[in-house]
């Protein structure tokens, strides 16, 4: 009867784990159906690249905040400091009503979303309800298997 017992909770524990690992391929790998992430391999180096989890794990203890809770970039200054510095650079266009700035290593991008060009796709979902997502003119609308 003990050896049974076990042997289910063997069972629903692997099953348990294959629908764990299919969830987290479903949401990170695939992108709403059979088809893989066109950046897999800079996604998962990103995700597992232990530098990253390091670097938060480090700026968790050595973080030296003020009344506003800034945290420390790796040149040891402030955000907030930065974005000063940041304001005084103006804003290049980058395209109808986009707008960004960059210096060292913190960048600002505006949008206007008035002054855009939209162009209107309209797409089915899988439950039937039909939805309108707008594009800037001249991207390229998202395929019809994401949604």
């Amino acid at each position: 009867m003990v050896n049974k017992l076990i042997q289910f909770v063997k069972i629903g524990g692997v099953i348990t784990l294959a629908y764990l690992i299919s969830a987290l391929l479903v949401h990170e790998i695939f992108l709403g159906g059979p088809q893989v992430r066109p950046d897999l391999n800079i996604y998962l180096a990103k995700r597992l690249n232990p530098s990253t989890y390091t670097n938060l794990i480090s700026s968790l203890f050595n973080k030296k905040s003020s009344d506003k809770g800034s945290i420390i970039v790796d040149n040891k200054e402030t955000i907030e400091q930065g974005y000063k510095k940041l304001e005084e650079i103006a804003f290049k266009n980058i395209s109808t009503g986009v707008k960004a700035r960059e210096r060292d290593n913190i960048s600002e991008t505006t949008y206007e979303l008035d002054k855009i060009k939209w162009v209107e796709y309209k797409y089915a979902r899988k439950n039937g309800e039909i939805i309108t997502i707008r594009v800037p003119e001249g991207q390229t609308p998202p395929p019809d298997g994401i949604l």
